[in-house]
């Protein structure tokens, strides 16, 4: 759906910010992590502030998973038992409000068809060239992941204005966590797994 110029006026700077963001998920070099030690002090502070955002201890274990270990942790994962993804569970729903709230509920219909489209291939072609051998269970996850963090990223850009600062926050942490080449999976029992 094409927006017209009218409603890229009416979101004013936030509509430089969608553009932005856009770019900036297309960009993504999906899953493409080398080295798991590089970085470290860097991810982990994002961790940190990712788990401050959403009221959880930032004196967090970040614990790595090798690829071998990947598969069954994706076969045991319980979304409900992360509270990371309890507090993104809710997002969808505030960005829908929000921009039913503001009268631009057209612009849901943008990001449902710009975030795919942007996202897709390049998650895939990231999953499968790093969880190949692991099988489909692995790459739909891994796949499901960037389009879920990638829409969440694009939801609270178009609601920055009527959107909790904590979600906008989150979001782009997230975001970048995916930029260092990692599968954030969440926290779980005090350790957030990266792989």
């Amino acid at each position: 759906m094409a927006i017209s110029a009218d409603a890229w006026a009416e979101l004013g700077q936030s509509a430089e910010r969608v553009v932005e963001l856009t770019k900036r998920i297309g960009q993504v070099q999906w899953f493409r992590r080398e080295n798991e030690f590089e970085e470290v002090g860097k991810l982990t502070s994002l961790v940190q502030r990712i788990c401050q955002t959403v009221g959880l201890s930032p004196e967090v274990e970040v614990k790595y998973l090798s690829i071998e270990s990947l598969e069954e942790f994706v076969r045991q994962y319980d979304i409900d038992r992360s509270p990371l993804w309890q507090f993104l569970r809710g997002l969808p729903d505030e960005v829908r409000a929000g921009l039913e709230q503001s009268n631009r509920l057209d612009w849901l219909v943008y990001a449902a068809d710009t975030v795919p489209t942007s996202v897709f291939h390049s998650a895939f072609d990231g999953a499968f060239a790093r969880y190949g051998a692991l099988g489909q269970e692995v790459i739909l996850f891994a796949v499901s992941t960037a389009m879920w963090i990638s829409g969440a990223v694009m939801g609270v850009a178009l609601t920055a204005d009527t959107t909790a600062p904590g979600s906008s926050e989150l979001a782009l942490r997230l975001l970048e966590l995916c930029e260092y080449g990692v599968l954030p999976l969440g926290q779980f029992d005090g350790v957030f797994y990266l792989a």
